[in-house]
């Protein structure tokens, strides 16, 4: 798994605490820590029956920890929109950093071979999701022609996992990582451009991955 999803615990933990001690300075970071630790723990014992599969496992680690981190941040600040606001700056940004590698990796799109980035995204967005994520997401394809590659997900293990624990205002922050890939393609010099209209997290029936050939 690139560093793009990487979702090591202690690692977490560090830019979730980077992010606290610049915004929140009066929170007792080392007390944080510990919370978070703990909260994992709870987390993965109480969901541990979701892991089926071998991607299962990671997906389950990753999203233990950032809803331990969730839990307490929001003990920590007594709000839940600033503690959205630093989970989302702890996890999200640290991640644009490696974004042309996961893209290189998860639709072997790069910026030395820009011309051919809508063909290995319509070649490669579903069958690379398939093959990372597992049985847990559910990806159809809608439309798939010379201009258009549409994919549907209409199941997700992070959608199901939140709502499942009573916290479906996070599932986003899982969302916005799609903006870092997504921000990449539409800037740069790729012949190809994503647009994303409806996700399950907001409620929508599916989440609407839809590439365009860039004239």
């Amino acid at each position: 798994m690139s560093a793009f999803l990487g979702g090591e615990i202690e690692r977490q933990i560090d830019d979730m605490v980077a992010v606290v001690r610049a915004v929140a300075p009066a929170v007792d970071a080392a007390r944080l820590s510990q919370r978070v630790r703990d909260g994992y723990d709870v987390a993965y014992r109480s969901n541990a029956y979701r892991q089926r599969t071998e991607q299962d496992a990671f997906l389950l680690s990753l999203c233990c920890i950032v809803l331990a981190c969730w839990r307490a941040l929001r003990e920590a600040l007594g709000s839940d929109a600033r503690a959205l606001v630093i989970l989302r700056q702890s996890f999200v940004e640290p991640r644009r950093a490696h974004v042309r590698e996961w893209l290189a990796s998860r639709m072997k799109i790069t910026r030395e071979d820009a011309g051919h980035a809508f063909e290995r995204a319509a070649e490669n967005f579903k069958s690379g999701g398939e093959a990372v994520f597992g049985e847990s997401f559910a990806y159809v394809q809608e439309v798939q022609d010379g201009e258009r590659s549409f994919v549907n997900v209409e199941r997700c293990f992070f959608n199901d996992f939140f709502r499942g624990n009573g916290a479906p205002q996070v599932t986003p922050v899982f969302c916005a990582l799609d903006t870092v890939w997504a921000d990449e393609l539409n800037a740069g010099p790729y012949n190809v451009t994503f647009e994303r209209p409806s996700v399950l997290s907001s409620g929508a029936d599916r989440c609407r991955f839809q590439f365009h050939r860039r004239p």
